[in-house]
């Protein structure tokens, strides 16, 4: 896969509605998670917690990622001095 093919590729994923849906799903469910430990054990919540928080991160990486991807050699050059 060439660069241009990630980046195209990263950001068709980017511009494909389902994946935000599914994606800000996921995060709500984890995040509902945390609400949802109030009131167990403490040791039960820590678990929780730390899986739900975990699992945010790795949801917010996948997009960040991706945004990084199809932002691949989109960035201008800076303003160079003539040679």
């Amino acid at each position: 896969m060439t660069d241009e093919e990630r980046r195209a590729g990263a950001a068709s994923i980017l511009n494909y509605p389902v994946f935000h849906f599914v994606m800000n799903d996921l995060e709500r469910n984890a995040l509902d998670a945390v609400v949802g430990v109030l009131g167990q054990s403490v040791d039960a919540q820590n678990q929780r917690l730390h899986a739900a928080a975990a699992e945010v991160r790795a949801i917010r990486n996948i997009r960040a990622r991706l945004e990084a991807i199809s932002q691949e050699g989109k960035t201008t050059p800076r303003n160079r001095a003539p040679a």
